[in-house]
C-alpha cells in the first residue's frame, strides 16, 4: 500500500535516485529559527556533491516537488514521493524475491518545422541615466552609492562594539575598498585569501595590498555586517541581509532600462555552507544554493528578486498558490513602466 510520511533530506535524494520516472525535483529543506551567529563552515565551492551536506542537514525534514512523466504525460508540481509499504502475507518460503523492476516510459515529442521570425533586440528606448555614463565604476555606483554603502558601513561599527572593540571605526571608502577586494576574488581566485598580500611574486596582488592592510581586511571580515542585530525581524530567515536586499531591489527597479518582454522564474546562487535556507534542486546546473524569485528582462537584467525562505514564501494568494501569488506579486513592481509581455518558466 502507498503512504506519506515526513521525509528527511538524504531518504529523498536516495529515493530520487532510484526513481526512473523523475524528470526534475525541487528540494526544501525546513529552515531553522533565526539567530545572531553568521560564522558557517562551507564546503568546496567546486565540489557538487552531496558530501558538501552536513548531517543535521541530511537528517532535517523536508519537503519535495517534482515533474514527473507518467501515461497521462508530463505532470508537473507533485509533491512528495510514495512509499511502499508491503503488508506481510504469510509464506512457507524464506527466499526474498527481487522487486519488479519500474517499467520506463518514453516519452515521444511532436517537432514542427517552421522558420523563427526576427525580433529587434529592444523594442524601448535607452534612458539617458544609461547613455550618460561613460565606465563601469559609474554604473557600479547608480546601484552602490553613499546611501547603501552607510548601511555596512555603521552596522559593522555596531556589531564590532557590540563584541567589545569600543574604537573600531569604519570609513565608506574601506567598505568600497573591501567590496572591491571581494569581487575581484571572484575571477581572481587563489586558495587563499591572504596569498594577496604574500611577497611571492606568483600571488602577490599590489592593487589588494596598496588599498588594505591584510589585518584591517581580517578586521572587516569578521565585524562585517548590513543589519542591525538587536532588530532583527523573527520571521526573516533573511533578516540579516533583508535591510540591503530591499536597498537593492529598489536601485534595480529604479534603474530599470526598459524592455517588453519579461521572464519571471527561480535562479539559484551558490552555496555550499550550512544555512537553514539553502536549497537543493534535483537536476540543475546549480543544485545547492539559495533560490531567488527573479523578475528579469530577456538579456539578463534583474528588475525585483525575492529570496526563497519556506513552502510559504510569497503565498500571498491561497487560491493561486505560491507559485501564482510569486507571480503577481513580481509582475506588480514593474507595473504601469511600460508594455510589457511576461514569459512563465
Amino acid at each position: 500500500m502507498s503512504s506519506r510520511r515526513n521525509l528527511n533530506v538524504h531518504e529523498i535524494i536516495s529515493a530520487l535516485e532510484d526513481d526512473n520516472l523523475t524528470i526534475s525535483a525541487d528540494i526544501f529543506i525546513t529552515p531553522p529559527e533565526n539567530d545572531d551567529f553568521i560564522d558557517e563552515d562551507s564546503g568546496s565551492e567546486d565540489a557538487v556533491e552531496i558530501s558538501n551536506l552536513g548531517r543535521r542537514q541530511l537528517l532535517a525534514e523536508a519537503e519535495v516537488r517534482r515533474t514527473v512523466s507518467s501515461l497521462e504525460g508530463i505532470l508537473e508540481n507533485v509533491e512528495g514521493i510514495d512509499q511502499e509499504e508491503e503488508e506481510e502475507q504469510p509464506t512457507t518460503s524464506e527466499a526474498i524475491e527481487p522487486p519488479a523492476k519500474k517499467a520506463k516510459i518514453m516519452v515521444t515529442r511532436k517537432w514542427r518545422h517552421t522558420d523563427i521570425s526576427a525580433k529587434p533586440e529592444k523594442e524601448t528606448t535607452t534612458p539617458e541615466f544609461v547613455l550618460d555614463k561613460d565606465n563601469p565604476l559609474e554604473f557600479f555606483e547608480m546601484f552602490f552609492d553613499d546611501q547603501v554603502l552607510e548601511l555596512p558601513r555603521s552596522s559593522t561599527e555596531k556589531n564590532a562594539i557590540a563584541k567589545g572593540h569600543v574604537n573600531f571605526r569604519l570609513t565608506i571608502e574601506e567598505v568600497k575598498n573591501f567590496i572591491g577586494i571581494l569581487l575581484l576574488s571572484g575571477y581572481n581566485s587563489v586558495s587563499r585569501y591572504r596569498m594577496y598580500w604574500d611577497q611571492s611574486i606568483d600571488t602577490h596582488h599590489s592593487g589588494v595590498a596598496s588599498c588594505m592592510t591584510r589585518n584591517r581586511f581580517e578586521e572587516l571580515l569578521r565585524f562585517f555586517h548590513a543589519c542591525d542585530n538587536s532588530s532583527l525581524p523573527p520571521d526573516d530567515k533573511f533578516g540579516k541581509v533583508r535591510p540591503l536586499w530591499d536597498m537593492m531591489n529598489e536601485r534595480w527597479l529604479k534603474f530599470f532600462p526598459g524592455d517588453k518582454h519579461l521572464s519571471i522564474d527561480e535562479s539559484m546562487v551558490p552555496y555550499f555552507g550550512k544555512h537553514g535556507t539553502k536549497q537543493h534542486i534535483h537536476g540543475k546546473p546549480i543544485r545547492f544554493g539559495y533560490k531567488i524569485w527573479s523578475l528579469c528582462t530577456r538579456l539578463g537584467y534583474l528588475i525585483y528578486g525575492e529570496p526563497y525562505q519556506g513552502a510559504k514564501t510569497g503565498n500571498t494568494n491561497p487560491n493561486l498558490g505560491v507559485g501564482g501569488s510569486v507571480v503577481t506579486n513580481l509582475i506588480s513592481q514593474a507595473a504601469n513602466r511600460c508594455p510589457l509581455q511576461f514569459l512563465y518558466g
